[in-house]
């Protein structure tokens, strides 16, 4: 121990107190290889220091005295005096002309688990004064700078749990590798809410992806706009002292997190299926505290069950009878703490209201707009499409029918129907191709995609480069992917109106063809060196759909160009770069890569570093949703929450990887997405609004309704433009899917009701999609090409599945069959049977499907 530095050695954390500064600044893992570092240091941003410095340790105040009068101060502005050793730190923060009749204490006491970190505020004047803030800022490494390897083994997100006393935040390297570090507060006190303050983003000099400055609250007053609820302010009475309390620790797993959690007098509540639940969905909860915990729900509707275990480990029910915010209050050893869920309507219905709300409500049908037959982004605010007309929140683009708002509604609605087909929508869609992409967004020769309609209207033209207006790989993979289930479509739908599938997927590749052909943003690499959103589709389906229209040269070309993506990511370490200084938006891509030549290292680390990008902590809007570069403060609940849980999906389902909390992980993110659908007119009660959907929730937004920074509209934190959200409701038919596992040896099911009965179970499906099975006890499991799953039961010898035909005529079901034990099987339908080979890859299965509801027996 230096006079100017102390470092404290505890368990896996080192920490450096810079005793001139009277702040941490710097905390690391001395067995990290990559020596993580966790703060931002004065070394490295120099430009942060001084008077307005913020590093860890640092207080914030607003007081307002007996005249009125109100003083903002933080610590390193006050006179101070520091004492030092090798167990205990204390920080005395005199009172001065600024806050007269005011002293600080902070005291750090070293122990096993970590630091303590008490702070006291006296009032040692003769009047009382209220104390409006006493804040935290936590200016922590997540800005995300350098080169891949800084971002992904120096870089932390936060995740973030402020649910009153109890209140919890760690972070993890965006790797997913150890260790986190994890800070809660401790006996009574209580965060409710935070601030983010942009301007230390703009001071650094340093360009890459950084929200700012973040700061948590002890005390805060009120907010004009209600953005958060549960704020007080404290009144010190003359002479009075409080105190308020942080335990900070290092830990090398999410295990030990909780456990660490438990033994600081906190607690660690889990849900399954999430936080976001169906409307009477009945969902476990798994307590973990030393002492038992009681919970009450905030609306008498709610049915949370009484509280039944052991020490350490209590359970309970909750059973969700509305929509929305939906809180439950936990009570451990008298320490209050408010967690929220929230309510949502059925998948399966999300799915209906909002595919049919599409072809009513967001289907260009004037033939004097520039955007004819596109399916564009509904506004809640106005009631009304945005087009060339009605578009009083945005740029000129914002109506131009491309982008993730213009081109992802019919992506979705695609994946939709090349699944369960409605002529209406089918009709629709075809229209959106014909009469909007090809012979309004398109421009031949070249098959070339533009910004918007009409062209050159969105940012300067990329001049010179041969791609002007046309170099946004991203809309070329929702086209191919939208063409792809046009495909799939008519495959499985005949109908004489519509086109035949090669024209379909010969058209997917030509738009595949023309992608790899141009300069793509950014730098050019658009297309050959960056995921892009759903290109997981192009790089492991559209070739198998080519040869199935034996499109033989076509298919080749392209698989050669997938193939050598392929092997560019497989070369490197961190291939998941977007184009941002840090996101999530490539991580299927690169994993659908990966599985393109079956690079186990490229899926397992994307699987990771997806997993890692989605924090664990029992809050609605951040419990497995994405974070972007930017933390967790806004943007929260995006398109990436369901589309970016793929790998996730396809790793321990799909490969085999049956890890419980892998699975519970998957539906957890799954449900999560389906918060920003306006469920029960939580979002708005407005008729016309009903079966729309929102955008994306900013955490920060809290509780706000009214017009962001932006001019968009905000109801109730969310913004009320259906934005990129079908986006997200693409990527969550894509990982929709029933489930049995074992855990606590018991049989349990996600998206399915499980009914045991001896030697095994009946499942119905519920998951919304109904169409995908996967039993991880027994390794069995099952894919229909269409129709509906209406239950699958055990039987002695094999299964049973009943499957309800989805149209009045009789058609042949095929659907994909896999088991762990490989011997022939005999398939036994109504009209009679068949013996089929059934191995541990995918078997095709072809059967007569009758109208009505069958079943289908699988026996070995």
């Amino acid at each position: 121990m230096s006079e100017k530095k102390v470092q404290w050695y505890m368990g896996n954390m080192l920490a450096k107190f810079d005793v001139e500064r009277a702040a941490w600044t710097s905390v690391q893992a001395p067995t990290d290889f990559n020596h993580a570092e966790f703060l931002l240091t004065p070394d490295e941003f120099p430009s942060l220091d001084g008077e307005q410095a913020r590093w860890l340790g640092t207080v914030e105040l607003v007081i307002k005295g007996s005249e009125g009068d109100t003083v903002h101060i933080y610590t390193p502005e006050m006179e101070k005096s520091v004492e030092a050793d090798e167990e205990k730190i204390r920080v005395t923060y005199s009172e001065n002309t600024k806050v007269p009749g005011i002293r600080i204490v902070e005291e750090y006491l070293r122990s096993d688990d970590g630091i303590r970190w008490d702070i006291s505020v006296e009032n040692t004047g003769n009047d009382d004064v209220e104390l409006e803030r006493l804040g935290i800022p936590l200016l922590m490494n997540q800005f995300f700078r350098g080169d891949d390897q800084f971002k992904y083994e120096q870089c932390v997100l936060r995740h973030t749990c402020l649910c009153h006393e109890n209140s919890w935040i760690y972070w993890e390297k965006s790797s997913g590798e150890a260790p986190l570090l994890i800070l809660k507060t401790m006996d009574d006190t209580a965060l409710d809410c935070f601030e983010t303050e942009h301007r230390f983003a703009e001071h650094t000099g340093v360009e890459g992806a950084f929200e700012g400055l973040y700061t948590v609250y002890v005390y805060h007053e009120p907010m004009p706009d209600h953005r958060f609820e549960n704020l007080e302010i404290c009144t010190l009475k003359a002479g009075q002292t409080i105190q308020k309390s942080f335990m900070i620790g290092m830990q090398q797993s999410r295990e030990e997190c909780v456990q660490w959690l438990v033994r600081n007098g906190g607690f660690y509540l889990e849900s399954v299926p999430g936080m976001v639940l169906p409307y009477g969905k009945r969902a476990e909860l798994t307590i973990y505290s030393k002492t038992k915990p009681s919970i009450k729900s905030d609306y008498a509707e709610d049915m949370a069950e009484e509280v039944e275990g052991k020490a350490g480990t209590w359970k309970a029910y909750l059973t969700l009878n509305g929509y929305g915010r939906r809180g439950l209050a936990v009570t451990v050893d008298g320490h209050l703490s408010r967690l929220t869920f929230f309510g949502i309507e059925n998948p399966g219905e999300i799915y209906a209201e909002q595919t049919d709300f599409i072809i009513k409500n967001q289907f260009e049908t004037d033939d004097t707009d520039p955007c004819y037959h596109a399916l564009l982004m509904w506004d809640m605010d106005v009631k009304h499409r945005i087009n060339s007309r009605c578009n009083p929140h945005g740029p000129d683009w914002f109506a131009g029918g491309s982008d993730e708002i213009g081109l992802v509604t019919g992506l979705f609605l695609s994946e939709w129907n090349a699944y369960h087909p409605k002529e209406e929508q089918v009709r629709v869609l075809q229209e959106y191709c014909h009469d909007f992409i090809e012979q309004r967004l398109t421009e031949q020769p070249g098959w070339r995609v533009h910004r918007m309609v009409p062209w050159f209207v969105m940012f300067e033209p990329w001049n010179g480069r041969g791609a002007d207006d046309v170099w946004r790989a991203f809309n070329y993979v929702h086209v191919i992917n939208t063409y792809y289930n046009m495909y799939r479509i008519s495959r499985i739908y005949h109908r004489d109106w519509l086109d035949a599938p090669h024209v379909w997927i010969y058209k997917a590749y030509e738009y595949a063809k023309a992608m790899f052909s141009y300069w793509m943003f950014p730098d050019g690499i658009g297309a050959t060196e960056i995921g892009n959103m759903g290109e997981f589709v192009l790089a492991t389906e559209i070739v198998g759909a080519l040869k199935d229209q034996n499109c033989r040269k076509e298919a080749d070309e392209l698989q050669e160009i997938i193939t050598e993506k392929a092997r560019f990511f497989a070369g490197k370490t961190y291939p998941y770069g977007s184009e941002m200084a840090y996101d999530s938006t490539a991580y299927e891509a690169v994993y659908g890569y990966g599985k393109a030549i079956m690079d186990e290292r490229v899926m397992e680390k994307t699987m990771e570093v997806s997993l890692a990008n989605r924090g664990w902590q029992p809050e609605w809007y951040l419990y497995m949703t994405d974070l972007r570069g930017g933390g967790d403060s806004h943007w929260n609940v995006s398109y990436m929450t369901q589309l970016g849980a793929y790998p996730i999906y396809d790793w321990v389902l799909e490969q085999r990887h049956y890890q419980v909390d892998l699975m519970k992980a998957l539906y957890g993110a799954y449900l999560a997405g389906f918060a920003i659908y306006n469920s029960g007119g939580y979002w708005s009660d407005e008729p016309e609004n009903q079966g729309a959907t929102a955008w994306i929730f900013h955490g920060v937004n809290g509780l706000f309704t009214g017009k962001d920074r932006d001019g968009a509209p905000v109801y109730k934190g969310i913004v009320a433009m259906s934005g990129e959200g079908c986006l997200g409701f693409f990527g969550a038919l894509k990982i929709a899917a029933s489930m049995v596992y074992q855990e606590d040896g018991q049989q349990k099911a996600l998206g399915g009701q499980l009914f045991e009965k001896e030697g095994g179970y009946v499942l119905k499906p519920d998951d919304g999609l109904n169409m995908r099975f996967f039993d991880t006890c027994r390794d069995f499991a099952v894919k229909l090409e269409q129709d509906t799953l209406e239950s699958i039961e055990t039987l002695e010898n094999g299964w049973m599945i009943r499957i309800k035909n989805d149209t009045d005529v009789s058609h042949t079901l095929r659907m994909e069959v896999r088991s762990g034990i490989g011997e022939e099987y005999q398939i036994i339908t109504e009209k009679g049977y068949q013996t089929q080979k059934i191995e541990r890859e995918w078997a095709w299965i072809e059967v007569e499907l009758l109208p009505g509801t069958q079943s289908v027996e699988i026996l070995q």
